[in-house]
């Protein structure tokens, strides 16, 4: 990946800055020649005809720091030759279901980005971000759709405390629906997204100058909800054209839900 990029200073709270790059990302081993099955009924399959997928980004935004605080605020569009993309190729009579990979001849994805952090008193701090991304894409035959992949819009608003010893922080995080109006589906797809929030928790001490022992509890409250990112692949007007049938369904939704309350420890040490 080749960056470009031209900023200025006018003070320490305010500098614009602009940034072009060209990327080129060529398709993984497991995207060329993969055999995986997922489960009883889902099967990954290579696809050794992808070609590598190229990429131009532009970026354009501000961002500023001082003792007290720091922001960045972030708009973008990245348009893509030949972009990899993962999609349900077919069934069997049976209900097992054939992922496979395929280059979109055209695609681009577009939105922005901000976060910011403040300290209001000693230790204590204020941090919030929000990003927002939406897509398109052209397949080999001309085809224009939506692009499913990308991801709604996420929010986040959290509390800290941090010193050099110890610490901690709360943070709530708002993810919106997927509206379906807005993707490349099939007449008969079910979407069980809905706008959800949780809240975790997470600590850190350091005994020693080299040594960080952390502990959190992720979604706090037991949220159930079902991430995007995991099942955007399922949906696609080429499954259904093609005999598919839906592989997300109103009676099997509860399977695609995350993780409710989880517990975890960790531990760093710094060389």
């Amino acid at each position: 990946k080749r960056e470009n990029r031209l900023e200025y200073k006018v003070v320490d709270a305010f500098t614009p800055y602009f940034q072009y790059s060209h990327g080129f990302r060529a398709p993984s081993v497991q995207q060329l020649y993969g055999y995986f099955q997922r489960g009883n009924q889902q099967y990954i399959i290579g696809n050794p005809s992808l070609k590598p997928e190229t990429s131009r980004n532009f970026e354009l935004g501000f961002k500023g720091q001082t003792a007290d605080f720091n922001y960045q605020v972030t708009g973008f569009v990245n348009k893509y030759k030949n972009f990899i993309s993962r999609r349900i190729d077919r069934t069997t009579d049976s209900g097992y279901a054939y992922f496979s990979y395929a280059n979109q001849k055209d695609a681009k994805i577009y939105g922005f980005a901000a976060n910011g952090k403040v300290k209001f008193y000693n230790n204590y701090h204020v941090f919030a971000s929000i990003a927002y991304a939406k897509g398109s894409q052209t397949d080999d035959l001309g085809v224009y759709s939506s692009m499913n992949s990308t991801d709604p819009l996420k929010t986040s608003l959290g509390f800290s405390y941090e010193t050099q010893v110890w610490g901690g922080k709360v943070t709530w995080n708002w993810t919106d629906k997927r509206d379906t109006k807005d993707l490349n589906v099939g007449a008969n797809m079910y979407n069980p997204t809905k706008a959800y929030s949780t809240v975790d928790l997470d600590f850190y001490w350091k005994p020693l100058k080299s040594l960080t022992l952390g502990a959190g509890i992720s979604n706090l409250f037991d949220t159930k909800y079902v991430d995007w990112s995991n099942i955007s692949y399922y949906y696609t007007n080429f499954f259904e054209a093609n005999g598919g049938v839906s592989g997300v369904t109103e009676a099997n939704a509860d399977s695609f839900t995350e993780p409710g309350r989880t517990f975890y420890v960790t531990l760093r040490y710094d060389f």
